[in-house]
């Protein structure tokens, strides 16, 4: 009924998107019920096949973020949060939460869900 090693295939799908997702949703990029879609993926593509769709669906991501930037015009803030962010990081040698206090909330986000059923929808479709 199930291969040899399909336990372990889907367990370490499971537990390689919390290990290479985690910098991300350290530093608030990336929010954990994205990382626990992702794992529940896993465990049914297995370890093989997920690296992949995080790629993809990380590429997803980035096409809905400049579609966003464009949409909303602020390009400009975005770079400055990011020279803020990389500065601050090459002076202090700390990572830290990449957002800015004084605008949260009034940012447009992108949910990344949309950009992990993208990838998903790129693998069924196959």
């Amino acid at each position: 009924m199930f291969q040899e090693g399909t336990y372990i295939s889907g367990l370490l799908g499971a537990v390689f998107p919390i290990i290479i997702m985690w910098p991300l949703f350290y530093i608030r990029a990336l929010g954990a019920g994205d990382i626990k879609l992702l794992s529940v993926l896993g465990s049914f593509y297995g370890y093989k096949v997920i690296l992949s769709f995080m790629v993809i669906s990380l590429f997803f991501g980035a096409i809905l973020s400049i579609f966003q930037i464009v949409r909303c015009g602020n390009l400009n803030i975005r770079l400055q949060y990011f020279y803020c962010y990389i500065s601050n990081y090459i002076r202090t040698k700390k990572i830290t939460k990449y957002y800015n206090a004084k605008h949260e909330g009034r940012e447009p986000v992108i949910h990344f869900s949309l950009a992990i059923f993208m990838a998903h929808l790129y693998f069924v479709l196959q």
